[in-house]
């Protein structure tokens, strides 16, 4: 069985990656995802904000980081995690200026990732910025830092883009290598007590796959070359079958390896390619994209037909 799949330029031995958290985030927490059999890790994300509050931190631009400091930290923690890991090791950036994004994504070429995830995490609030200017500020940073680093590049995106498919093959041309769907947005709580909105973070449920799956078939039937990756919703063998059968090269697996420990890893590979294995299939290349809006059984389920028919069809169930 050739589990095998291309991602970011990189042969993987399988499609299972463990996304950017807390697991990957210490030697000790990336050994044990990497002996539980992950294909690759993405580092928790470097954000510039907390560089640029941290009292004393050299601002992104200079040519020094001071000992001690949080980029000093994420950097030396990256060195040691590819002369550690046998498994590529991709880190993940979350910048608030352009020039904040071009030099951190620099520095953490230099310290050695095989690839770079850009986390373009910002929720527009302000109304004087339209859809259009929030998507050329973007195209604008995946420009820059394709043009100043060498290694791949990847970007992570919000499902709150008015035209996703258009937006996904602008990256694609700005130098993006491959997509990941989706970010997470972590929800307003609302204390009625205090009368005070908090934010609230709770792990993915299999729910949030469902948009995945949608936008997965849809993007693989419409980038050129930039690969796809599902991240959110990813928890049992069977939710990465239907990741890579709507196009996905990867899936990026997190919430479930805190609800069930990171040895659990090696379960949902083994499910994956025993469904593989009892349905004939000879590997991963054999079932990606197989349902792709290029094709019938894939265009169908997009379709306003599709739609008119689900609404009128519907009944609850008993």
């Amino acid at each position: 069985m050739n589990l095998s799949t291309k991602y970011l330029g990189m042969e993987l031995p399988h499609p299972f990656i463990v996304g950017a958290s807390p697991l990957t985030n210490t030697l000790d927490g990336a050994r044990r995802v990497e002996d539980a059999g992950a294909a690759a890790i993405v580092l928790a994300s470097l954000f510039e904000e907390q560089i640029r509050r941290e009292a004393g931190c050299v601002p992104p631009g200079s040519n020094g980081v001071l000992e001690g400091s949080i980029p000093e930290i994420h950097l030396e923690n990256l060195r040691r995690l590819k002369e550690s890991l046998a498994i590529p090791v991709v880190a993940s950036l979350n910048g608030s200026t352009l020039g904040g994004w071009i030099n951190w994504a620099t520095a953490l070429q230099e310290m050695g990732a095989d690839a770079l995830e850009l986390n373009l995490y910002e929720v527009a609030t302000d109304e004087r910025h339209s859809s259009e200017h929030v998507e050329r500020v973007a195209l604008e940073i995946v420009r820059e830092v394709r043009a100043a680093v060498r290694i791949p590049l990847a970007v992570k995106l919000l499902p709150y883009y008015s035209s996703l498919s258009s937006f996904a093959r602008q990256l694609e041309d700005a130098g993006a290598d491959a997509i990941v769907i989706f970010n997470r947005t972590f929800e307003a709580e609302v204390d009625i007590e205090h009368f005070r909105i908090e934010s609230k973070m709770t792990l993915s449920s299999r729910d949030e796959l469902l948009s995945r799956l949608r936008w997965a078939s849809i993007l693989a039937g419409q980038l050129h070359s930039a690969s796809i990756a599902v991240s959110g919703g990813v928890h049992e063998g069977s939710d990465a079958v239907k990741a890579v059968a709507c196009g996905a090269s990867v899936v990026q697996v997190v919430s479930a390896l805190y609800e069930k420990g990171t040895a659990y890893l090696r379960t949902m590979r083994r499910d994956f390619e025993d469904w593989l294995d009892c349905r004939g299939f000879a590997g991963v290349e054999q079932l990606r994209a197989r349902l792709s809006i290029l094709t019938p059984e894939g265009d169908r389920g997009h379709s306003r037909i599709d739609y008119m028919r689900m609404l009128h069809d519907w009944r609850p169930e008993p």
